[in-house]
């Protein structure tokens, strides 16, 4: 058995979850969820490790103040090892982590990553594959495979 976190435990409308082996010694400490089932935090101790886990879904149509909210959150919320990942729905790097010829960032794309340097984050698969492209999204109107799916964490934790 594992233990589930959920933002939308009780009702039948989209959200994001949380797994959590139960062969790991988790012991919760708190749990914040999005009202609107976009993203979930979970804070607890492993082996006597602080550890903040977070999953987020952004919707396409999210508005600017979304990612910036979202990180006054995590600010807030987490402690000790960070580990934020989900659907971003935001490309990263435009020159890897699409096959798109735009070269020009999205705001969303400017300010997502203005925010990962603030909060000293980095990008983990980016991290292990310098050069590498994988693709996480394929749009078959646009034909254009994307990386718009990645795991963030905190730069004391490399």
């Amino acid at each position: 058995l594992n233990t589930f976190y959920s933002s939308c435990k009780n009702t039948r409308k989209r959200g994001v979850a949380i797994l959590i082996s139960n062969l790991l010694s988790f012991e919760l400490i708190s749990e914040t969820v999005d009202k609107e089932g976009r993203f979930i935090i979970v804070k607890g101790r492993i082996h006597n490790v602080v550890i903040t886990l977070v999953n987020i879904y952004v919707p396409p149509e999210s508005d600017e103040n979304f990612l910036k909210a979202f990180f006054d959150i995590i600010m807030a919320k987490s402690e000790g090892v960070l580990i934020c990942g989900g659907d971003w729905n935001t490309i990263l790097n435009f020159s890897q982590d699409t096959t798109s010829n735009k070269t020009q960032k999205t705001n969303r794309s400017k300010d997502l990553n203005i925010l990962i340097r603030e909060m000293d984050m980095f990008d983990v698969w980016r991290d292990f594959h310098l050069k590498e492209r994988d693709y996480t999204h394929y749009s078959s109107t646009h034909k254009v495979h994307s990386r718009i799916d990645f795991f963030l964490m905190n730069v004391i934790d490399r």
